[in-house]
Order: C-alpha cells, then structure tokens, then sequence
C-alpha cells in the first residue's frame, strides 16, 4: 500500500522524511534545549509576574489562587531541569533506522521508474 501511494504521487518520501526529521526536532527541543535553557536563564527569574517568595501572610492568601496558574514558576520541579540525553539518542537512532528504511523505498521506487515498463 505504501508503494501505491508513493507511486500514485498521493505522499512522497520527502514528505514522509519530513515528518519524522520534525518529530526529531521536537524531541531535541523538549529533552534538551529546553531543559538547557531553563538552566542558563530560569523562566522564574524573567517572569515579571511571578510573584516574589518574600511576601507576608496577607498576601499569601491572595496569591493561593495562583497554584495552579500555567505561568506560576515558584515551585522548584528537578525534573523540568534535566537533560534527557538518553531519551533524545533513542529517537535519535530511531530516525537513522526509519531514515534508512525511506532511503531503500526510494532507491526501490527510482529503479522502478527507470526500467521500462513491459507487458
């Protein structure tokens, strides 16, 4: 079916190759760039809406309806900071494999146009 569709010019490799190399970049910016950034400049420290931790106990009501705000970076998460080397080198060898896989469906689908069709 696969082969259907690449013959029919319905999808072609490129697209496909396309698709995965964005799923790589994806991986690469979620398991290490941004884990990298967040070290060089953390988003609590730029936010000028977060609010300081030396508040007194008035204000800290208040500021309880904002735990559970998106952009309320007060909570310290380890997990946000670290690099996921070995998460982004999985993916990383999973594209070469599916890279690989596409670059044999395209040499198979050249030869296939090359040679002269008889019937």
């Amino acid at each position: 079916m696969l082969t259907f569709l690449l013959e029919e010019g319905v999808i072609s490799v490129g697209a496909l190759s396309g698709i995965f190399t964005a799923t790589l970049l994806g991986s690469f910016k979620s398991n290490v760039l941004d884990p990298l950034s967040e070290k060089i400049a953390p988003t609590h420290l730029l936010d000028p809406t977060v609010a300081d931790k030396d508040i007194d106990k008035s204000k800290k009501k208040e500021n309880m309806s904002n735990v559970l705000d998106a952009n309320n970076y007060n909570f310290y998460d380890p997990k946000m900071h670290k690099i996921k080397w070995k998460i982004f080198l999985r993916d990383l060898v999973i594209w070469v494999i599916i890279m690989f896989i596409l670059y044999l469906i395209w040499k198979h689908l050249v030869k296939k146009i090359k040679s002269p069709v008889t019937k």
